[in-house]
């Protein structure tokens, strides 16, 4: 009687621990799931007013008088009107690394450092292109380094969009933000 009873006890005791665990396991994934969905939430959210953000960026450039005319007919301007120009055009933007290009070689840099690319090597670069390509569209490419000193050997993040006149579509320059991946971070 005694080892019936044990075996019964034994038994009941088996039974309930694997339908607690398979509960306790049900419970844990189901919440994990709404957790790990929260945080994929969050991190589209940001991601998207970020890329809002560049949009806005890219945006401003493409309609500042100042870059238009600083990439397109800055070489005809005396010093005051070129710095009072240059001086428009940091007032545009924040501080992001943004090197913008002219067609005429006319060149922005937001940060104080170095272009280590050469002209060429950067409109035959994969983001220049696909900004000509489509200049509507902001392009996100992947890259291991960029034109600048402090992006050339790191990983980064360049995104890049075409300026151009909306009447005619005539592209007059490229805009390339290059982001590293603290930045991203």
């Amino acid at each position: 009687i005694l080892g019936m009873v044990l075996s019964g006890i034994l038994l009941i005791a088996i039974t309930v621990s694997c339908m607690v665990l398979g509960m306790s396991k049900n419970v844990f994934t189901e919440t994990y799931g709404r957790s790990q969905e929260k945080v994929f939430l969050q991190v589209e959210e940001e991601w998207n007013a970020f890329h809002e953000n560049l949009q806005n960026i890219t945006n401003a450039i493409d309609s500042s008088w100042a870059f238009r005319l600083y990439l397109t007919e800055g070489d005809r301007f005396d010093n005051v009107r070129t710095f009072q120009n240059i001086y428009q055009m940091e007032n545009d933007l924040e501080r992001l690394n943004i090197l913008v290009m002219g067609i005429g070689g006319k060149h922005y840099l937001s940060r104080t450092e170095t272009i280590t690319a050469t002209d060429q090597e950067i409109w035959n670069s994969r983001p220049v292109l696909l900004a000509v390509q489509e200049p509507e569209v902001l392009h996100y490419t992947y890259s291991h380094g960029a034109y600048t000193a402090t992006g050339r050997d790191t990983d980064v993040i360049i995104v890049s969009k075409a300026l151009y006149y909306h009447e005619s579509k005539e592209i007059y320059g490229v805009v390339l933000i290059t982001l590293t991946m603290d930045e991203l971070k």
